[in-house]
């Protein structure tokens, strides 16, 4: 944490005074809020694809779907960072998103695939997807303050958390007309879209020298084991890790059952009204922050 404070307080005074005049922050704004989308739009068609809304099972489909792919983010974390402090990060993200491009192309393919192998292996996709997703995280965010002066890295961070939640709700909305009027094989290829025009906007930045040239910390082990060592010594870290793992518990618990709830609750449900309701999550998370 040292370094990234001295490497903080030597930022050149030459960086814009607005964040909105600051084209590589908005750059990496626009381009996390659409990539942001691309993690939500694909959801109700894949329930369709599942005839979920016939399904008696279709909380534990909803559950499996955002297990699948939250589970890297908690286990390969450590590592995704490491990764964010050994390589160009911009490059990282750009490389996480088109190969989530790819995925999501052949999303159809790879459902039916894994389909075969049984009733959890179907779930693999969104593993997959979510091991680049959870890799792409860390780098964002380590890439931020190089870009931007230090008295703005908390509205900075401010902007960006609300801008990924409004991008979910935005993204579900979308989701749930397309898994209603068109073919799963639509959301799936609209989604890929995303991850590719969220890559674009990322080639256009211009990555700051420092950032290129920024000195590389821990390798490997000694890395994992320095981080370790901080979260242990610093009692606030633990906590602010604990809070982030309750919320998060929660609302996937609520987004579970949702589809359910919406289901018994209107006499023709369809997945437009689900995906509203799940919508409206992110609006009461807005509202609660």
């Amino acid at each position: 944490m040292s370094m990234v404070k001295r490497a903080q307080a030597a930022l050149p005074s030459d960086l814009p005074a607005g964040l909105f005049l600051n084209r590589n922050f908005l750059l990496l704004w626009a381009a996390y809020g659409i990539g942001a989308m691309g993690d939500y739009i694909s959801a109700m068609a894949v329930l369709k694809w599942m005839n979920a809304l016939d399904s008696p099972e279709i909380t534990r489909l909803q559950a499996m779907m955002t297990f699948m792919f939250m589970l890297p983010f908690f286990v390969l974390g450590p590592f995704a960072g490491l990764l964010a402090d050994r390589l160009p990060r911009r490059g990282l993200m750009i490389a996480t998103l088109l190969i989530r491009a790819v995925l999501m192309l052949n999303f159809a393919v790879l459902l039916t695939y894994f389909a075969t192998w049984g009733t959890v292996a179907q779930f693999i996709p969104f593993l997959l997807v979510g091991i680049f997703a959870a890799v792409f995280s860390p780098a964002r965010l380590a890439l931020l303050p190089s870009l931007i002066r230090e008295d703005q890295l908390i509205r900075a961070n401010a902007m960006s958390s609300g801008l990924g939640v409004i991008a979910m709700m935005i993204a579900m909305v979308i989701g749930g007309y397309l898994a209603q009027q068109a073919e799963p094989t639509v959301s799936y290829y609209v989604n890929s879209g995303t991850f590719v025009i969220s890559a674009l906007l990322l080639w256009a930045m211009r990555v700051p020298a420092r950032e290129i040239q920024r000195q590389r910390g821990s390798a490997g082990l000694a890395a994992l084991t320095e981080a370790g060592r901080y979260v242990r010594d610093h009692r606030r870290v633990i906590q602010l890790i604990m809070v982030a793992v309750i919320i998060y518990s929660c609302g996937a618990v609520v987004r579970s059952v949702m589809p359910a709830v919406v289901r018994d609750a209107f006499e023709r449900p369809d997945y437009v009204q689900i995906a509203g309701f799940q919508a409206r999550l992110g609006g009461g998370i807005l509202l609660g922050a």
